[in-house]
């Protein structure tokens, strides 16, 4: 299924491929059994997890850049969302950490999702910051680095405002510190290449076009990592839900032969957005110009609330996001650009789901001026 014309939030969701529903409705037919059971229901439930965890290695694989080691299958561990992925990679890296090294701070950017810094808020942590772009500072990594952390959180790239972040260079720096690397690869699965060097790597289904309730893990053989009972299996809490791990599996795979083109196709679209809302008087882009997400783009419009943009927009058929989407329910500004000392009142995010089409982008365009000076008016004859 595509996104509706209008639709450009596709960080905040979109339809799930419908390949990725043909595969959840086989599963349910075959794979309902309990997969730990020794009976021939739960062995058929079992095979079929089996080969939806390969299959996601086989694509994760493919999707990483040419530097990248292969992802083998027992690696591979499901759970039902980003914030469980992230709890059990956290709890996980200190249980099996000796307590010495556990009790060393936790590092993480200031720009990472809220889930992961609302789990590190709990635990010793001291937050890295980020450039003008919001890309990390490699040099306070490697400060944060040098006290002995168990544990550094660092997203591929940013959700919010599209920079990707120097994971190669700050992957080295933790291996040679003997600190393991959780990479949140939100926004990034088949949108722009994997780096190589982390320890743990999450993403989440919904992303890539998959069910909204799954989310996956990747541990490298090579880390420690204290998981709870029933994980041989590679479902992480709770029930096995076989059919949503299928279903993200599927879309995955069914994206390798094009994702690349349409990367390209996202990557000129934003381009014409970024060069045509710069153009509007008082109304310029944040984040990197050219190493960043192909479907992402932030603008920050002066003169004008950010909440009341989005809902011009929605009312003349655009459906955008405001901040960063952990924050914007709560109005409250964005960590994101707060940390990178970019202006927080009126940001517009655009985020092309899969296929959008040129003729939404070029709609859009022609509306944002006309929205931004009906939200503007008020203000200036106030």
């Amino acid at each position: 299924m595509q996104a509706p014309p209008g639709y450009l939030d596709a960080l905040g969701g979109q339809p799930m491929l419908p390949i990725a529903s043909a595969a959840m409705a086989a599963a349910l037919e075959s794979a309902w059994a309990d997969p730990a059971r020794l009976h021939h229901l739960g062995r058929r439930a079992g095979l079929v997890l089996d080969a939806t965890r390969a299959s996601l290695a086989q694509s994760l694989t493919a999707l990483g850049d040419e530097y990248s080691d292969p992802v083998h299958p027992d690696e591979v561990y499901l759970t039902s969302s980003l914030a469980a992925a992230a709890t059990f990679a956290i709890t996980g890296t200190l249980g099996g950490q000796p307590t010495s090294v556990a009790a060393a701070p936790i590092l993480a950017s200031a720009v990472e999702v809220g889930i992961v810094l609302d789990l590190v808020e709990g635990y010793p942590n001291r937050l890295l910051p980020v450039d003008d772009r919001g890309r990390v500072l490699v040099g306070a990594a490697r400060d944060g680095l040098a006290a002995g952390s168990p544990l550094l959180c660092l997203q591929v790239a940013n959700g919010e405002v599209g920079t990707r972040q120097p994971i190669t260079a700050v992957a080295g720096l933790a291996q040679a510190a003997g600190t393991l690397l959780l990479a949140d690869a939100t926004a990034c699965v088949a949108r722009t290449p994997i780096p190589p060097g982390w320890s743990m790597l999450m993403a989440a289904g919904r992303d890539w076009g998959g069910p909204p309730g799954m989310a996956v893990l990747v541990v490298r053989r090579s880390t420690r990592l204290a998981l709870p009972p029933g994980s041989e299996r590679g479902w992480l809490g709770g029930f096995p839900d076989i059919p949503s791990a299928a279903g993200a599996a599927a879309a995955l795979e069914a994206l390798l032969p094009v994702w690349e083109q349409e990367a390209a196709n996202s990557r000129a679209m934003i381009d014409r957005i970024r060069e045509q809302v710069t153009a509007i008087p008082d109304v310029a882009c944040v984040g990197d110009p050219a190493d960043r997400l192909p479907h992402v783009v932030t603008f920050s419009v002066l003169y004008a609330n950010g909440e009341a943009l989005v809902s011009e927009l929605d009312r003349r058929g655009f459906a955008v996001a405001s901040g960063s989407a952990c924050v914007a329910e709560h109005e409250r500004p964005s960590h994101v650009l707060a940390a990178m000392g970019a202006y927080t009142g009126g940001n517009v995010r655009v985020s092309l789901p899969w296929a959008c089409s040129e003729q939404t982008v070029q709609d859009f365009l022609t509306q944002l001026p006309l929205a931004i000076a009906a939200v503007r008016e008020p203000l200036v004859t106030s």
